[in-house]
């Protein structure tokens, strides 16, 4: 049987959404794989630019 979590979510633009359950293993790899690709867009974003400059 997979480990699954606990997990929550907020998202509060004027009391917004809100989320909890239980999260299975495959499903906290989505989430955290597009977290980082949303916080990294901007430095790669800025490193495509530089290369084309070259």
């Amino acid at each position: 049987m997979n480990k699954f979590t606990k997990g929550k979510f907020e998202l509060h633009l004027k009391q917004g959404v809100k989320m909890e359950g239980n999260l299975s293993p495959y499903l906290r790899f989505c989430i955290g794989t597009a977290i980082l690709l949303i916080a990294a867009s901007p430095f790669l974003c800025a490193l495509a630019y530089l290369l084309q400059q070259i």
